[in-house]
């Protein structure tokens, strides 16, 4: 499978802007037979915390429906992110957008100390489905912050995702932020049996400046690519999804999943698996 992995600058309520950057990546994503473009984190309407209401849009709002054409048009997945606007809650989310079907969501569940105060935590963790030549391969959506936690690279690893995407939006750039990310990306992957691809917001937003990087370790932990320019730039990358079905392909990874003990974390955490409450 083809991927397009993005780091572009995000303005500060300038949706319509960062929208034409968008199309054009999604241009050349698609001349160069991408399956699938990456995004950061709140790619479209921008990082803001401070009142992001104001910015936010409903999944049925403007900027969806142009990219749901632009699907359409080039005949790619786009997942792309945004604050969005549901029941009087704002939440940072990111959108996987298919030719032909519905718009679905991931809602970022693990908040930030600052991001608490403005956003609404997500509360389910969805597992999408794309087609690659007749193929049917499953994908998560983790954001920034969501990585730290284990759990859920392992819930989407659980209900068949093979690839997890990481869009982040932090200024931490350069080799640094790859050098953050080895800390535990690799882990997030080998012990899955998955592929996780990151990419960051990058240059200054009007207000802020976000310091870049992409990043991808394929299911074994290695690191297969490692970019710190801190430019508006797009990678492309070809994932070997025929690891997954060869004997030997993925090593000791195949079994960790099968070899899990639930009952036994829960009971050993004081927690009941049916009321998930603490004994």
């Amino acid at each position: 499978m083809r991927i397009a992995m993005v780091q572009m600058t995000a303005l500060r309520n300038e949706k319509e802007l960062n929208l034409l950057k968008m199309e054009e990546f999604i241009k050349r994503a698609s001349k160069e037979k991408a399956s699938i473009i990456c995004f950061p984190e709140l790619s479209i309407t921008g990082y803001v915390k401070k009142e992001p209401g104001i910015n936010a849009e409903s999944l049925n709002g403007h900027s969806l429906n142009r990219l749901k054409e632009l699907s359409k048009t080039y005949d790619l997945t786009i997942l792309a992110g945004l604050a969005e606007l549901e029941n009087d809650n704002v939440y940072i989310s990111h959108v996987s957008i298919q030719p032909d079907s519905d718009i679905e969501v991931y809602r970022k569940t693990h908040l930030g100390a600052k991001e608490k105060k403005t956003f609404a935590q997500g509360d389910e963790i969805p597992v999408f489905q794309t087609l690659n030549e007749g193929k049917k391969s499953k994908y998560g959506i983790g954001l920034c912050y969501d990585l730290h936690y284990p759990e859920l690279v392992t819930s989407m690893a659980v209900q068949g995702a093979k690839i997890v995407f990481a869009p982040h939006a932090v200024p931490i750039g350069g080799l640094r932020r790859l050098s953050i990310w080895e800390k535990y990306m690799p882990a997030r992957a080998y012990d899955n049996g998955v592929y996780v691809l990151a990419c960051n917001l990058v240059g200054n937003d009007g207000e802020k400046d976000f310091g870049g990087g992409i990043g991808v370790w394929n299911p074994k932990g290695e690191c297969i690519i490692a970019c710190h320019e801190e430019k508006e730039l797009m990678m492309m990358l070809d994932l070997d999804l025929d690891i997954f079905s060869k004997k030997g392909g993925m090593g000791k990874t195949a079994g960790f999943l099968e070899d899990r003990r639930i009952k036994l974390y829960l009971d050993s955490a004081g927690f009941s698996i049916e009321g998930n409450q603490l004994g």
